[in-house]
């Protein structure tokens, strides 16, 4: 079966990120991967692969970071993931593969990959950030009347 790679995640996790907290400014690597808890050298180079593909944006400069570089309600995971995959290194090219494999599990593997691609094409950036923004809503909500509750007897 097909699974998204760690970083492909961590990158979905970095554009949500970027998504929530750039409204005002530009977003610096460092505070995307203190986030997202992992090295700046681990997402950097995946970064520009975003910004060279247009879904980010790059500012230099002392306050330069990210930007998405497209709305929130236009840019889908597939799209992201779309990214990862072409510029990932291909493990599964056929010297890899035995003969057996390359004729039945290769592709079943691939059959896979792409339902999961056709899969993420159906889920936008806003539609992570509104789940975040309900999140945090019932949260707040929670708090609220946690803190308004009389316990007196």
């Amino acid at each position: 079966m097909y699974i998204l790679p760690r970083k492909c995640l961590y990158i979905f996790e970095a554009v949500l990120y970027i998504a929530l907290n750039s409204k005002a400014r530009a977003v610096s690597l460092k505070e995307v991967c203190g986030a997202v808890g992992v090295k700046v050298r681990y997402l950097e180079q995946a970064m520009q692969q975003l910004v060279h593909s247009g879904i980010l944006r790059g500012v230099r400069g002392p306050r330069g970071g990210y930007l998405l570089a497209k709305e929130r309600r236009k840019l889908t995971l597939g799209e992201i993931f779309d990214v990862m995959d072409t510029y990932s290194l291909d493990l599964t090219e056929d010297a890899a593969w035995s003969k057996m494999a390359g004729e039945a599990i290769r592709p079943m593997a691939d059959e896979i990959k792409q339902k999961m691609r056709q899969e993420l094409m159906q889920i936008t950036i806003e539609d992570l950030c509104a789940k975040i923004e309900i999140s945090h809503k019932s949260a707040a909500k929670t708090k609220t009347s946690a803190k308004t509750s009389d316990f007196t007897i």
